[in-house]
């Protein structure tokens, strides 16, 4: 009797652990990418490459991250460093379906002319 318990139990067990298993061909993702109040970037879909005194990069998915998400993220890095937040730099890297977006801290307002 105490060995079909704790069969049973081990059966249980290992089927809850198989029901929580994720799925390996889907890809890996968060509902959220970035947390601007924490500076925090949630998914392997966006990496940090660079980041300097008024300056940071990013290498991101444009499958699943968006620029203006990028944009709020680096609004927070500036904050104290400058009034404006700029785009400065685009550009493909090697790896598929990645781009390169730099962002910089401005001390005055960039006015675009038409």
């Amino acid at each position: 009797m105490k060995k079909l318990l704790t069969g049973s139990a081990l059966l249980l067990l290992a089927a809850c652990v198989a029901q929580n298993e994720p799925n390996p061909n889907l890809p890996l993702r968060l509902e959220t990418a970035i947390d601007s109040d924490l500076l925090i970037l949630k998914t392997e879909d966006i990496r940090i490459v660079e980041v300097k005194e008024r300056k940071i990069a990013y290498e991101y998915n444009d499958q699943h991250i968006k620029l203006p998400q990028l944009g709020d993220h680096a609004t927070r890095f500036c904050e104290g460093k400058g009034h404006d937040t700029i785009l400065t730099d685009m550009k493909l890297t090697n790896r598929e379906g990645f781009r390169r977006a730099t962002f910089e801290c401005r001390e005055k307002p960039t006015l675009i002319k038409r």
